[in-house]
């Protein structure tokens, strides 16, 4: 595998219907030269066990439901417990005014449905420089 390959999982809760968003994103992730785990979860310590033990370099979870904070928290406290120090974006149908508080929570970026496809596009080199070569021409 090239070093610069970096290496994402992405997670939807397991009762959360709706994919279309996180299909679009797996795609374009692996279109980009990324390595994509994608799994259904349960409870936020089967995504950061995941993540460990697949070694990933940023963790995506999808929200459409409207859990989106409880989900960020459970999942920031078991990378704290786990001493786990890989990222977190969140994306799905997310609203505006909860963006700050997933960041206050240290949720590393909030994809929302208002975000223009070129401004997504510089988000991943910017959060995770040392992938820039496999990353630079991402667009979500």
């Amino acid at each position: 595998m090239p070093e610069n390959k970096a290496k994402i999982l992405l997670a939807r809760f397991a009762l959360d219907g709706h994919d279309r968003g996180i299909i679009t994103i797996i795609n374009t992730c692996r279109d980009a030269g990324m390595e994509v785990i994608y799994i259904h979860f349960t409870d936020a310590e089967q995504v950061v066990k995941s993540a460990i033990a697949e070694d990933v370099d940023i963790i995506g979870v999808t929200s459409s439901m409207g859990e989106h904070t409880y989900i960020a928290a459970r999942i920031m406290e078991a990378l704290k417990k786990n001493q786990a120090n890989i990222p977190l974006i969140m994306g799905g149908v997310i609203p505006t005014v909860d963006v700050t508080k997933l960041l206050d929570m240290g949720v590393k970026a909030v994809l929302v449905l208002v975000h223009h496809r070129k401004k997504q596009s510089h988000l991943f080199p910017r959060l995770w420089p040392r992938h820039k070569g496999c990353l630079a021409g991402i667009t979500l």
